[in-house]
């Protein structure tokens, strides 16, 4: 948790500089002056994994022995969480703002916005629904340069039965990554079977489409009408459950 600042109510000191240093060694590095360094803020959250992330605008940085400190206009500092990001390549890394996963229709909605990328490449989508790890779901493609707002998403159409647990990876034009929080969805298994049948009425040929299925599938088709005065065929046929087209 990083330490709430509080800065100076209105007239007094309001409208002057205030120098933030934050003691590098704490996060396990030793600052150097070829990093690129920048301070990130949030209003609500001191972890910086859920509210909106933001960059803050600095007059001017120094790195001094273990300290990186940052010389700030108190009509730029707000209540709330201060903390130091960096970047080894001299490129400040994607600024991840907010990232939520929200059922919608049987399937996982992702939603998250950036308000800073340099050298971004894309994001993998991750999602773990049993302990077997994290694996890659999807691909989205970044903007790759941008200093306002960016908005993406992805949806999950085919999540498991029980806890889905997803996650972000940014990789950058280096191939360097890094990860978001982790957001989950429940779903229950009875949510998660989507059935299409057509055309209707049926001429020769019926197609049934399953999407979602977490158990084996059963058809029945029954040909309500004989030919030459024969009986209604009726056929029963089991399927694993896949998502996946049959013909009939």
């Amino acid at each position: 948790m990083e330490p709430f600042l509080e800065p100076p109510e209105t007239g007094g000191t309001s409208g002057g500089l205030v120098t933030l240093n934050f003691i590098l060694m704490i996060y396990g590095t030793a600052p150097t002056g070829t990093y690129t360094y920048a301070l990130l803020y949030n209003a609500t959250n001191g972890s910086f994994t859920s509210g909106t992330n933001s960059l803050i605008t600095t007059t001017s940085t120094t790195v001094s022995a273990n300290t990186v400190s940052f010389v700030v206009n108190t009509t730029n500092l707000s209540n709330g969480y201060y903390t130091v990001i960096w970047s080894t390549t001299g490129v400040l890394p994607v600024i991840l703002t907010g990232f939520t996963a929200t059922a919608q229709a049987g399937n996982g909605l992702l939603q998250w916005s950036t308000s800073q990328e340099t050298g971004s490449d894309h994001f993998d989508i991750e999602r773990q629904a049993d302990a077997t790890g994290f694996t890659t779901i999807g691909t989205v493609s970044a903007k790759g340069a941008s200093t306002t707002t960016a908005t993406y998403s992805f949806t999950d159409s085919h999540p498991a039965a029980g806890w889905n647990y997803y996650r972000l990876k940014t990789l950058d034009i280096d191939g360097n990554s890094t990860y978001s929080a982790i957001r989950s969805i429940y779903f229950e298994a009875n949510e998660q079977v989507a059935l299409t049948i057509y055309p209707n009425p049926v001429t020769d040929r019926l197609h049934i489409t399953v999407a979602n299925a977490t158990g084996e599938i059963s058809v029945l088709v029954i040909k309500l009408h004989g030919t030459d005065g024969a009986e209604p065929a009726i056929k029963l046929r089991q399927y694993p459950g896949y998502p996946g087209e049959r013909s009939y």
